[in-house]
């Protein structure tokens, strides 16, 4: 089955809309980088990186998901050649609307990282 991707609609071979709420399919995803500007690279569902400080986003979705219990899975990246990892903060941090990330080097010290990857999993509101 073929399908494009049209003003934001996902739409099947014949048109129609796909509704992703029954689906469990990745419900938002994001590519971004933490270095000067935090900027969004590509996403689906996210409205927002916001720099909170060095190694620490927080995340904003656009539709929220229907409780804090949501799956996640994070990357961090490379910084002068050193892995970066990044940690999702503790529970009370992770909410419908968003969560906050914290990217960490090797020595375990907050870096930003030069790309950053995040899938998050759920049912939305």
């Amino acid at each position: 089955m073929a399908g494009s991707i049209i003003a934001g609609t996902i739409v099947d071979a014949d048109g129609k809309p796909v509704d992703l709420i029954g689906q469990e399919g990745a419900k938002a995803w994001v590519t971004y980088q933490q270095l000067s500007a935090q900027s969004i690279e590509d996403s689906l569902n996210i409205t927002s990186v916001i720099d909170n400080a060095t190694g620490a986003s927080t995340l904003s979705f656009i539709n929220s998901f229907l409780n804090n219990s949501y799956g996640l899975g994070s990357l961090g990246g490379y910084v002068s050649g050193n892995p970066v990892t990044n940690v999702i903060e503790p529970l009370g941090n992770k909410v419908t609307g968003g969560y906050r990330v914290i990217s960490t080097h090797h020595a375990g010290g907050a870096q930003d990282s030069d790309h950053c990857s995040e899938v998050i999993f759920g049912r939305l509101a």
